[in-house]
């Protein structure tokens, strides 16, 4: 028998009510999957609905392209628009335990050492997304109109002539992670993203982190055999909180959107 675990369920289901009612009444954008876990035969599945089947099939593509392999739950089914995954057991990644973040440090060199390749910055995007979101940030309210010309002049210093592009993991938070018999796990699938500039999971994590030293750890990413893109990470950095604070704004999350965050781009 197949059924829903029932306070899993309803917990999401509760989110995506929230989520449903929060952009209905701020007008602003929600989440375009929902999650459940189900139950056949005595084991545990995880069960991704995403908003169409190209989003499912993109998550699956990346799933299986990524080179991290013993770190992403095993994949049951993609079909139509939904993903099914392996329930994973274990504990949550401890961001203040050393050996933890060894391990995090592991994973995330060797996801970054699968598929990385060097483009010029001019062939990318992402100035032109930087720029759109510090001028959507200075028409929010966000940020004056000065603040942004400061910023924006920062991040053309900060620019890099080339940049590493290649797959990252761009929601680390301590849910997304669990620490198995056999490993860490990375359970978020969706958070697998390809053509990324590389250090933007570990901007994130910088975020979410208490007392993270992310230059220390990008170190021993290099050390592991990650791509040295050190020269890149305050761009990335910068781009990713443009990005990050343009989207929890439009999510209704107003804790998080915070000017004084931007003070170190000068």
């Amino acid at each position: 028998m197949i059924g829903r675990v029932g306070h899993r369920s309803a917990h999401s289901l509760g989110r995506r009510v929230l989520y449903a009612l929060r952009a209905f009444f701020l007008g602003g954008v929600s989440k375009g999957q929902a999650v459940y876990f189900v139950n056949h035969r005595g084991h545990r599945y995880k069960r991704v609905v995403f908003g169409d089947s190209h989003q499912a099939e993109k998550v699956e593509r990346t799933l299986h392209e990524v080179a991290v392999r013993s770190a992403v739950p095993r994949l049951i089914l993609c079909h139509e628009r939904e993903v099914w995954v392996e329930f994973v057991e274990g504990r949550p990644l401890d961001p203040a335990s050393s050996a933890d973040l060894e391990l995090l440090m592991h994973f995330y060199a060797e996801l970054y050492r699968g598929g990385a390749r060097s483009v010029p910055l001019a062939d990318t995007p992402w100035h032109a997304r930087l720029a759109n979101d510090l001028w959507f940030l200075e028409r929010a309210g966000v940020l004056s109109s000065g603040r942004v010309v400061e910023i924006a002049r920062c991040g053309e210093e900060l620019e890099p002539t080339t940049v590493w592009l290649g797959f990252d993991y761009v929601d680390p938070v301590v849910k997304n992670f669990i620490v198995a018999a056999d490993g860490l796990k990375a359970i978020d699938i969706e958070s697998f993203q390809a053509e990324q500039l590389l250090g933007t999971g570990i901007a994130k994590a910088g975020i979410h982190f208490p007392g993270f030293e992310s230059a220390a750890f990008i170190d021993g990413m290099v050390e592991a055999g990650a791509p040295d893109f050190r020269a890149q990470q305050r761009y990335v950095e910068l781009c990713f909180l443009a990005g990050w604070t343009k989207r929890k704004l439009l999510t209704g999350k107003q804790r998080y959107v915070q000017p004084e965050r931007f003070d170190g781009f000068r």
